[in-house]
């Protein structure tokens, strides 16, 4: 699922890369990020 959204990303980025602010970009990278780590510490801590 994760590696999944990280590669949506990237389309997202090549698509629309002369059009849209990097500044934007580095958002949703880092908002996607850290909804990555908090679902892997969600299924860790549901794994215990």
């Amino acid at each position: 699922m994760y590696f999944s959204l990280m590669e949506y990303i990237g389309e997202l980025r090549a698509v629309t890369h002369a059009s849209v602010r990097p500044f934007f970009l580095a958002y949703l990278d880092t908002g996607f990020l850290f909804l990555g780590l908090d679902a892997v510490e969600l299924r860790i801590g549901s794994a215990k």
